[in-house]
Order: C-alpha cells, then structure tokens, then sequence
C-alpha cells in the first residue's frame, strides 16, 4: 500500500482498523504491503511482549520522518496518545514513546516552519499591493497556519512548540522588512510608484497578529508581542523619515519661490494613493504626517525673511498663509477623512502678524494655546513666531507673562529672530 493511501487509512475515525496491528505487522521498515484486518482499534490489539511493542515504536519513527501535514502528523500523535494510555507499556518502552513525543513535535515544528517560510518568500515576490487580496495576505495566512494546528485535539500539546515558530517567523519578517522598508525610504526619489503602501501594509499585519496573540499570557506570546510593536514603531518612523524629507526638499525652494502651486501636495497625493482597504492604518499614518507637514512648514516660514516673501509672493502674504493652511487640511482630509485638523496654529499666523499692538496680541496668542492643544509641538513656537512678528525682548515677555500657567516655554533668542524685520 502507498503511504499515501497508507496514511489516509491509519488516520480514518472508521471502527474494524486495527493500527496496531497495522503498524507491527510488517518487519521492512516500509508500509508497502500492509494488511488492514477488522478489530476494534488499539485497546484489543493483543501484544506478542515487548519485542512486538518495540517493533511499533520503529515502524511509527519511520511514519513520523515520512509524514509532511499537520494533518497526518497529528492522526500518529493522536494513535500513540490512545496506545499509551491504553496499553500496559514497560518503563523502557514508555520512555522511547516520551521521546518519540519529541521527535513528533520537532515535526511538527518543521512542517509548521515550511508553511511559514512559504508566506515570507511570497512576500518577498510581492513587489505591489494594490488589491486586498495582496495587502491582507501575510497575516491571514500566517493565522491560519497556526489555526490549523491548534484547532488539533491535542493542540495543547504542541502550542508552545507552535508559538516558538510563530516567534521566529516574525523575527525574521521583522529583520527583512526594516532593511527593505529603509531601502525604499532611500531610494524613493527614482522610484515611479508610490511606496506608502508597503508602509501600510507591514502596520496592518502587525495590527492583526497583535491581535491574535494577545489573549495568550505566554512568554512566547510577550516576546511576539513586543517583536511586533518595534516594528510596528520602527515602520511608521522610517515612513515619516520619508515626510520630512520631502518636506524639507520643498519648503526650501517653496518660500523663495514666485510660483503660486502648493506643489508639495501633488508630491504627497502621489505617494498616499487613497486606498478603501486600509483606510485605517493611512489614517493613523496620514494623521503623523500631517503634524510633521504643518511644523515643518511653520518652521520654514519663520525662517524666512518678511521682506523677501512679500517681494517673491505678494505683499499679502498673510493671504497666501492662510490659503496655504486650508489647502494643506483640504488634501489630507481627501486622504484621510476623519483626519484630526492639524493647520489650528498656521491658520492664526495672518491674525498674529495684522495685530498692531500688543494687549490684543496677548488674547491671540492665549487663545491660540488654548485652542491647538493638540499642535504642542507648534504652539511651543509661538515665540520665534512673535520675533519674527518683530517683537522685541521686552514686548515678547510682556506678551507670555500675560498667559497664566502657559506651557509655552520662552527659548533662549535664535536665528528666527534675525529674520523679524528683514
């Protein structure tokens, strides 16, 4: 008999199947030739001693280096169970079983990481994902791999022994999408298409494996856990690299030039193609971006000379800032659109620069703290704003004196200021 048709018979739940018998029967360490008689499974196989019970161990470590699905490894481990529990076995015989038991999840361990490896090398193919089916596919595969062994009757058995290769699979996965990330990251200004999505892609698989494990308290499950969030961090760091380099590659030119395009935008709407299928991770991902976009242009700003940008744009340029800051939020909310507002403090920087005197300027800039809690990072520029402003010292103390228990911490003056009336 095939091993094939072999196995397909020893795992069938069907009564008459004697499997001991099956197992003994043949003293080749093949299963070629062997007979199937009727019996009522291995509780009334009559043992020949312990010979015949050695001769069963052998001819199960043959079937355990022949079988290749979790399937057909779990039908041998599930007979062994039933057989040790069942039969009177020597102490010797009872210890080659334990350390057959081994040997099985060893096995299990190889089959398990061949699965797994297959996943990672059609990742490593995937060079796009712009259909669902190619953005969900590593961790959906991944789980279901897993589920195949641990909805096993014995999966309590072999879970740790699973959950070790899940371990390495996403150390691994970890360690080769850091370097490929990063690469695109570097190479991004030769490449035609966007890279964002393989971005997106890594934050979702690291979501929903998160997810998966997490209702095990394992120690396997913490170190899968915390294996997965570093990426997860280490992911959405590189990709807001990638921001701020096209930030700061535009807003360069962007206020020395007479040109009217906001064209940073047109940049951004390439490389975050608005995607149905993973409108959650683009708006966490558009949401980071947007902070980095509008710091980054408020910081430009205040670096530019006054004089300069009204000869370059208009003398308006409070028009101009305000246009700006509207279309920054009006794109990345087509992008994203529960997207927290970010431009609050860009759009009070017109207000800020038409105040001629400085009690209505102190209601501006406590209102504009109280109002962008959520734009910490800029509000805390508020100073350099009012040096550019023109404020002097003393004008500039008087102002946040007047904000009781103001966060906005007073930096000691820096370049911003030497631009404040140019």
């Amino acid at each position: 008999m095939k091993m094939k048709k072999f196995l397909k018979c020893f795992r069938s739940k069907k009564p008459g199947i004697d499997r001991t018998r099956l197992l003994t029967e043949n003293n080749n360490n093949n299963t070629q030739d062997v007979q199937f008689e009727p019996n009522s499974g291995p509780q009334n196989a009559k043992s020949d001693g312990d010979s015949s019970r050695y001769q069963t161990l052998k001819h199960l470590d043959h079937l355990l280096q022949s079988v290749s699905t979790v399937k057909d490894i779990f039908a041998l481990m599930n007979w062994v169970q039933t057989y040790q529990s069942e039969e009177k076995l020597c102490r010797p015989v009872e210890t080659l079983l334990n350390g057959w038991w081994e040997k099985a999840k060893n096995k299990l361990s190889i089959i398990v990481k061949t699965y797994l490896d297959k996943i990672l090398q059609h990742d490593r193919d995937q060079e796009d994902c712009y259909r669902d089916e190619d953005y969900i596919h590593i961790y959906v595969d991944t789980i279901q791999c897993i589920n195949a062994v641990l909805s096993q009757e014995l999966y309590v058995q072999v879970k740790e022994t699973c959950f070790k290769e899940l371990l390495t699979f996403v150390t691994r996965y970890a360690a080769e999408k850091k370097k490929a990330l990063g690469k695109k990251v570097d190479g991004a200004a030769e490449m035609d298409k966007p890279i964002t999505t393989h971005f997106l892609k890594t934050l979702k698989t690291c979501k929903e494996l998160r997810k998966y494990v997490q209702t095990e308290d394992t120690i396997v499950t913490k170190e899968i856990m915390s294996a997965l969030e570093e990426l997860e961090a280490d992911t959405l760091k590189l990709l807001m690299k990638f921001v701020s380099g096209i930030a700061e590659k535009h807003f360069k030119v962007h206020f020395k030039s007479d040109k009217r395009q906001f064209l940073l935008l047109d940049v951004v709407e390439k490389h975050f193609p608005k995607l149905q299928f993973a409108g959650e991770e683009q708006l966490y991902v558009m949401d980071e971006a947007y902070k980095i976009l509008a710091q980054t242009y408020l910081q430009h700003l205040i670096k530019s000379s006054q004089s300069k940008l009204k000869k370059c744009w208009c003398p308006n340029i409070e028009q101009r800032i305000r246009e700006e800051a509207e279309q920054l939020h009006k794109t990345m909310s087509d992008l994203a659109p529960s997207v927290n507002q970010r431009n609050c403090v860009l759009l009070q920087i017109p207000e800020v620069l038409d105040c001629k005197s400085i009690d209505p300027l102190k209601l501006i800039v406590g209102r504009i703290e109280k109002e962008c809690l959520s734009e910490s990072e800029d509000v805390q520029l508020l100073p350099d704003v009012l040096r550019w402003k023109g404020l002097s010292k003393v004008e500039l103390r008087e102002v946040l004196d007047a904000l009781p228990d103001s966060q906005i911490k007073c930096k000691p003056q820096t370049l911003f200021c030497c631009f404040s009336c140019c």
